[in-house]
């Protein structure tokens, strides 16, 4: 016997229909199944943080932030958890992307159809094969689609989301430098920053950074403009705030405003080694096999400029 099965399985419903999550969580229940239910898709990171669920029975189709962005979150923070897709007609495009990202099995929604249907398949799914485990796939295929999802959301919301996951996965993507990519606690009357991630590794040209960095995602879209000097002067001052920071990405998918390089000049005198990257930049990151030498050749663009001032 499985040390899974010795224990009760740990089920969440995400579905946006009250009375749907209700009656699925209350029956998977007397099944003698650790089950909670969600209604606000949003909160599935929060949740999936807390709690390892065995299974996450999730609707595809959801308001303000979809069956693929929740999925993101749960492969990103609870990689080992197994997702029951459930779909309508007509959502089968979105399905296939989801089983691609990590989900194990998708069942199509029907009012016709009792909760005890439901409660078989995701017996069937927590018995079955884990999810894709291969940590470096996974992550390409969310680095992949985040990308589109930066560039393709209309939504400042979205694409600002999109952004800072993209940015999280790339960095972790280079373990030898860069690890734990976490949007910090903000404690006190410190301003939030995107990201904090560790610098690491033997490299001698890294180790110089050590132990921590920055990264702040501007996500303007085309029509409001590129980003403005004074959001980079912003962010200089945050980073001063913070105990043993020396490395500083500033992403501007815009790019940047006329006038941005004489602020960037006046913070480079500091201690602080801030990179900037934009569109073009990025996509190299999103594109690369190999993206530690195209961070190095950003970063050292960087303090050659910084040297020649």
């Amino acid at each position: 016997m499985t040390g899974r099965s010795m224990r009760k399985l740990k089920v969440l419903v995400v579905d946006d229909d009250p009375s749907f999550a209700n009656a699925l969580a209350e029956s998977l229940n007397l099944h003698g199944i650790f089950a909670e239910k969600e209604t606000v898709s949003l909160n599935v990171e929060k949740r999936v943080r807390a709690t390892q669920y065995d299974v996450v029975f999730l609707d595809a189709i959801l308001p303000d932030y979809d069956g693929i962005e929740v999925m993101l979150d749960i492969a990103t923070f609870s990689p080992s958890t197994k997702v029951l897709l459930a779909t309508s007609k007509g959502g089968r495009e979105l399905v296939a992307e989801c089983m691609r990202i990590g989900a194990c099995a998708f069942v199509e929604k029907n009012p016709q159809l009792s909760p005890e249907t439901y409660v078989k398949k995701v017996l069937e799914v927590a018995a079955g094969l884990p999810p894709v485990q291969d940590e470096g796939v996974r992550r390409e295929l969310l680095i992949k689609y985040l990308w589109r999802r930066t560039k393709l959301a209309t939504k400042p919301q979205r694409r600002g989301r999109a952004l800072e996951k993209l940015m999280k996965n790339v960095l972790e993507s280079v373990p030898a430098v860069f690890k734990n990519a976490e949007t910090p606690i903000v404690t006190g009357i410190r301003e939030q920053i995107d990201i904090e991630f560790e610098v690491g590794g033997s490299d001698p040209f890294w180790s110089s950074y050590r132990p921590v960095g920055y990264a702040e995602c501007k996500n303007w879209l085309e029509d409001t403009g590129p980003v403005q000097g004074g959001e980079l002067h912003k962010f200089y001052g945050k980073l001063q705030g913070r105990t043993g920071c020396k490395l500083g990405f500033f992403i501007g998918m815009s790019g940047f405003a006329e006038g941005f390089k004489e602020i960037w000049v006046s913070v480079a005198r500091g201690g602080i080694l801030i990179v900037p990257i934009n569109h073009r930049g990025l996509e190299e990151l999103v594109n690369a096999s190999e993206r530690e030498p195209i961070f190095r050749k950003f970063a050292k663009n960087a303090l050659r400029q910084r040297i020649s001032l």
